[in-house]
């Protein structure tokens, strides 16, 4: 069986969804890879894949470079001629669902959307935002209607809102929590002596994420004296509209309200020196650094919302705050400053939680009972 995979980034998908990709080449499939750039395209080769490199880019906008997306991805969808296509993140997804569309007669047997966040254009309060979501929508409705195509959501909350407002049929969606995690690598530290609460954020720097709002919590840390330290990870991305500025990172960074460490590849290790994962985001699909750092054995501090609010237990692993809200950040720090036993007992209800929902062996069954392929259980 030949199995298609269409991401904009190389990188992304090796960060995300390698693991499942290589679970289906185990099962003896044929494997392609199309992405945006070719940024990994010799790791993926080497692992075995298929790789070939496509002109889709996450910031065009010019009608010729769109254009010369669908071309690319009409020729690879005709060359590979796969049994099952999966598409993540907006472009893929609509490119290729309308590809398969309009192919009629000649459509993949199994076309999979799998919609990691609804994105910033969800979340706008202009007009111009707000027409730009009404119009994805639409477009959305349209190339997910053929009966051979199965939507993939990360939380209840966005597939409610997609089968509510019409625009797929709930015959058609399925959860799945997040891109796993490999909780052997991702585990808490042997030992770790609370001295002062290391409250950490991984994420792109995006105003989405809450990063304002957590650099503006670091002031009223260093303000009131708490015995808190809080670190910044991530890369500013800039071609995302919601992206921090580096002036502004850096200047937080100078004035001691946060440490900015940069983009890192060594998270597991982060998180094994932290005792607290914060992500004050306004909307999320299933955020992946808090799998992470719950499966590090994390206690977590995180916005009610779409995909945050799945992260929290009944309050047993950690802590909801409303979006936006800088004071209930610090004020949170600062309760938890003072009470690590209660950091510890939240820890170890993450790391269980890891382990039961999020574990890669978890996740690709989930994918595989979706794709009708055989389930490996290990």
């Amino acid at each position: 069986m030949k199995v298609l995979y269409l991401v904009n980034s190389s990188v992304f998908f090796c960060s995300h969804f390698i693991t499942l990709a290589q679970a289906v080449l185990e099962q003896g499939h044929e494997v392609f890879i199309a992405a945006g750039d070719n940024e990994r395209q010799c790791e993926l080769e080497q692992k075995g894949f298929q790789f070939i490199s496509i002109r889709l880019s996450r910031k065009g906008k010019n009608v010729f470079s769109e254009l010369s997306s669908l071309i690319d991805l009409y020729k690879v969808i005709r060359l590979v001629k796969p049994e099952i296509m999966h598409a993540f993140t907006i472009k893929p997804i609509i490119y290729s669902s309308l590809i398969n569309k309009v192919l009629s007669s000649k459509q993949v047997p199994l076309n999979v959307a799998s919609i990691t966040g609804l994105g910033s254009a969800s979340l706008a309060t202009n007009f111009r935002g707000k027409l730009l979501w009404y119009f994805l929508r639409n477009i959305y409705k349209f190339v997910l209607s053929t009966p051979s195509t199965k939507v993939i959501f990360e939380n209840n909350d966005d597939l409610n809102q997609f089968v509510q407002s019409d625009i797929v049929s709930s015959t058609q969606v399925f959860i799945v929590n997040g891109a796993g995690v490999d909780t052997s690598i991702f585990s808490p530290a042997m030992s770790k002596c609370l001295k002062t609460l290391k409250v950490v954020l991984v994420a792109r720097l995006l105003k989405d994420k809450g990063i304002r709002e957590y650099i503006e919590a670091g002031k009223l840390i260093k303000k009131r004296g708490v015995n808190a330290q809080l670190q910044l990870v991530g890369s500013i991305d800039d071609n995302n509209i919601s992206s921090m500025s580096y002036l502004e990172v850096k200047r937080a960074h100078d004035q001691g309200y946060v440490d900015y460490l940069g983009q890192r590849n060594d998270i597991s290790s982060i998180y094994k020196k932290s005792d607290v994962a914060c992500l004050p985001s306004y909307r999320e699909g299933l955020p992946k650094s808090l799998i992470e750092a719950a499966a590090c054995g994390l206690a977590i501090i995180t916005t009610n919302v779409p995909g945050c609010r799945q992260m929290i237990f009944n309050g047993e692993n950690g802590i909801l705050i409303e979006p936006k809200n800088a004071k209930s950040i610090a004020n949170e720090i600062d309760k938890l400053s003072n009470n690590p036993e209660l950091v510890y007992k939240m820890g170890l209800v993450s790391r269980k939680k890891a382990i039961e929902l999020f574990d890669h062996t978890t996740i690709n069954q989930s994918f595989f009972k979706i794709y009708g392929l055989p389930i490996v259980r290990c």
